[in-house]
């Protein structure tokens, strides 16, 4: 499994942004670590059906990911 992140740290040194797993574009926002982990945590779980990434956009699977 691949996951991609988009990461910013914010003016008071927390980490921001986006993740992804690498097969779709829905994107699930995210501010701080804890709350990164935890999302890292519902990919590895159950990477078909996420919490919050039903209907997603598949991008052509035989693709390499950016």
């Amino acid at each position: 499994m691949r996951i991609v992140l988009d990461v910013q740290q914010t003016a008071d040194g927390r980490l921001a942004g986006d993740i992804r797993m690498a097969d779709t574009r829905a994107t699930r926002p995210f501010e701080g670590i804890i709350e990164l982990v935890g999302l890292i945590e519902v990919f590895l779980a159950n990477p078909p059906s996420a919490p919050g990434m039903a209907g997603v956009d598949t991008i052509n699977p035989g693709s390499p990911a950016l």
